[in-house]
């Protein structure tokens, strides 16, 4: 009786490092390194440490509104959904966004 349970143990612990491998993989899949994630590291203050950080803000902000500030087509119907951000908001807050993280 030992050796089955002993037994089932090692198919359980296989077959959890199996499906923590498939989760990895799926992270890593859904989570890539993108631009729009490197872009929204502006958030940080350790973005605003860096020398150029008032010169390479605006480049990043340009990928942010592409991504946000812009409507899309919904696959599969091709919907098209609104904007989530008004680009002129954003742009009025970036200001004060980026005065406040200055300081």
């Amino acid at each position: 009786m030992q050796g089955g349970f002993e037994t089932n143990i090692m198919q359980v612990r296989g077959q959890c490092h199996v499906v923590t491998n498939m989760f990895i993989i799926e992270l890593d899949r859904q989570f890539v390194d993108s631009e729009l994630m490197i872009d929204l590291g502006i958030v940080y203050p350790k973005f605003w440490m860096q020398l150029d950080a008032h010169l390479s803000f605006s480049l990043h902000m340009v990928v942010i509104k592409k991504h946000y500030c812009e409507a899309k087509r919904v696959k599969p119907s091709l919907l098209q959904v609104a904007e989530p951000l008004d680009v002129n908001n954003l742009d009025l807050q970036m200001c004060i966004f980026k005065f406040t993280m200055k300081t």
